[in-house]
């Protein structure tokens, strides 16, 4: 779990990251043609000085991109 500067909460699970921004719980997994992560099970979470998420799961890490709702893979 992270709580990020905006005060958003990030919960990294086996199914998925979720994130409550204090209205609303937006989940982002991996299902059939919609693929914003590789491997479903976030492993960790982690907010760097520039306020940038980065998630490492089973299978690759990942920085994400508030202003666009995606994630970046990251080797």
């Amino acid at each position: 779990m992270l709580e990020d500067s905006r005060g958003y909460l990030w919960f990294g699970t086996y199914e998925g990251i979720s994130i409550y921004n204090g209205y609303e719980l937006v989940i982002y997994i991996n299902r059939v043609g919609e693929t914003p992560l590789v491997s479903n099970r976030a492993r960790t979470l982690f907010e760097d000085i520039n306020g940038k998420i980065w998630i490492g799961t089973d299978e690759d890490n990942y920085l994400f991109t508030s202003s666009h709702g995606l994630f970046n893979s990251i080797y």
